[in-house]
């Protein structure tokens, strides 16, 4: 089995999101990990899939990006995962399901349903703003979904720069792009949004795993992070501005800590992982 430092690294996306959603991160990521295939893989329901139904288990969507790698890469061949919000909960899944293939796990702004409740893992300041997605047109929609996860508007302010508007429409219409190539369903986002509420794990998965969060998420509680560290004695690394997207806030910054972390696990061969 390969455990060197070119193992292949899988980034998964959460709730309506796909690939696309990685925006300029993509490039940047690739450059960083420049030894290493980076594969961006969607789930049914979105993205390139958007046409199938999203499943009601977490477990059904790992089965299906299985089969989707079985297709990218050699069956035998170690992956390393990095994941954001039900990303992370798939990613988990994943690593439980085959924890021979996976050497790493990056969580990023993800949560349990067995470590934090249901008005942690979805703030409750964000609930009238998502109900209100539903009879929004597409870019109202997608402003909201702007302002719940991006905390760069009010970054910037702070250090003076005023080219948010040329930043924000730029994203908007990439956003809704995107929407239009891949239009997802509102039943596939509450069979999303119900995979993602139900998930829980409560044993560690024997891999390598680390925990990314952003202090001033407006969507899911910073302690959500915290709380999964705390329970798997798992390395907590935290942003201090960026919203849940830290991906869209600060790539360079994710890119760096990503490029870090997966430089710094290790795995035995005896199956034990650490972080040394």
């Amino acid at each position: 089995m390969n455990h060197t430092n070119d193992r292949p690294v899988i980034f998964l996306r959460g709730l309506l999101r796909e690939q696309a959603h990685w925006g300029e991160f993509q490039q940047h990521v690739k450059k960083t990990l420049s030894n290493r295939p980076c594969l961006f893989i969607d789930t049914p329901g979105n993205g390139h899939f958007f046409e199938e139904k999203s499943p009601l288990h977490v477990r059904d969507i790992s089965l299906h990006i299985i089969e989707q790698l079985n297709i990218l890469i050699p069956p035998e061949q170690i992956v390393d995962i990095v994941s954001i919000s039900m990303g992370g909960m798939i990613a988990l899944d994943l690593a439980t399901l085959a924890p021979k293939r996976i050497n790493t796990v990056i969580l990023i702004n993800s949560s349990l349903r067995n470590f934090s409740p249901f008005y942690h893992r979805l703030l409750p300041s964000v609930w009238g703003s998502l109900l209100m997605m539903c009879f929004s047109t597409a870019i109202g929609k997608e402003l909201k979904i702007l302002a719940i996860t991006s905390n760069l508007k009010e970054h910037l302010l702070n250090t003076g720069t005023s080219k948010y508007k040329i930043i924000s429409k730029k994203i908007i219409n990439e956003w809704l792009s995107i929407r239009q190539r891949h239009p997802v369903s509102l039943l596939n986002g509450i069979r999303q949004l119900i995979a993602a509420a139900r998930y829980q794990l409560n044993v560690k998965p024997n891999v390598n795993l680390a925990v990314i969060n952003s202090t001033c998420d407006q969507l899911v509680d910073e302690c959500c992070s915290s709380e999964i560290a705390k329970a798997w004695d798992i390395e907590l690394h935290s942003h201090t501005w960026a919203g849940h997207d830290i991906a869209l806030d600060d790539s360079q910054w994710l890119c760096e800590k990503i490029d870090f972390l997966l430089k710094k696990a290790t795995k035995t061969f005896s199956g034990q992982s650490s972080f040394n």
